[in-house]
């Protein structure tokens, strides 16, 4: 791992998610002990569809980090309509701009994912509650 890449990551922890108003509500992320670019996390959903449910995931981020987005990987057995096994932000992202985006724009898209309105397009009727 470059040292850039290490120090990007040092900096978006410290300054990004120790901020209660960056980290997103009911997520809990910490850098993982194996790896500079792996880090776990956890989501509590209290609305919506997935009301209750308990949703962990990994972040890994890719060693040329800043020029392609980081991979999302929910390890946590769940049935979502946009679901597949390393979810990779960059294809379902609107707009993907790596340089600019940093890990709490990627967890606050990974929150906005679960909430019904991004849902109401995506989740069968026989499935919606």
């Amino acid at each position: 791992v470059s040292s850039a890449t290490r120090a990007t990551l040092n900096s978006q922890y410290a300054a990004s998610l120790r901020n209660i108003n960056q980290c997103p509500t009911g997520m809990c992320i910490t850098p993982s002990v194996e790896s500079t670019l792996l880090w776990d996390a956890v989501l509590f959903v209290h609305k919506g569809y997935y009301q209750d449910s308990v949703l962990k995931f990994t972040v890994t981020f890719p060693k040329n980090y800043r020029e392609r987005l980081s991979t999302v990987r929910f390890l946590t057995d769940i049935s979502i309509p946009w679901s597949n096994p390393g979810l990779e932000l960059t294809e379902l992202m609107r707009v993907s701009r790596p340089k600019e985006h940093q890990i709490h724009h990627v967890l606050h898209f990974v929150k906005s994912m679960f909430k019904e309105p991004t849902l109401e397009g995506t989740i069968p009727s026989s499935f919606a509650m």
